[in-house]
């Protein structure tokens, strides 16, 4: 038997629409999961940036207080008035801006894969309601 014989099954009208349900049930399931797969690993990155932010800050922070203490007078108590932040570097605000621009396109293409699921999520719907 080196050729393959294919099988032949024959179905009602109800057990091919129930079949159909079935496969669009399936397709529409693994489309959501994509978009939620999306959506957490869009978080994760976010979380990711947030953190790094979050420990240059701390590190700045860290150096600034071990500053004022090695600046200050031991044995006098003074008032600071409040902290005053160094303005940034030329270079500092042209990486920031380049980020910012970075950023907004890959949100960009993060709405145009969602609207696309969401399309097909929508089509699959239609689908779904003409078969009852």
């Amino acid at each position: 038997m080196t050729k393959e014989s294919s099988v032949h099954v024959k179905l009602g009208y109800g057990e091919s629409v129930d079949a159909k349900k079935k496969i669009l049930l399936a397709e529409k399931g693994l489309l959501e999961i994509v978009r939620n797969i999306g959506t957490y690993s869009n978080l994760r990155k976010r979380e990711y940036t947030l953190k790094n932010t979050l420990k240059k800050d701390l590190a700045t922070l860290r150096t600034s207080i071990k500053n004022l203490k090695k600046d200050l007078p031991k044995g006098e108590e003074l008032e600071i008035p409040g902290f005053e932040k160094p303005e940034p570097a030329p270079s500092e605000i042209a990486e920031s801006a380049e980020k910012k621009r970075a950023s907004k396109i890959r949100r960009e293409k993060e709405q145009a894969e969602n609207l696309e699921i969401e399309a097909e999520l929508q089509d699959i719907e239609e689908k779904l309601n003409k078969l009852g």
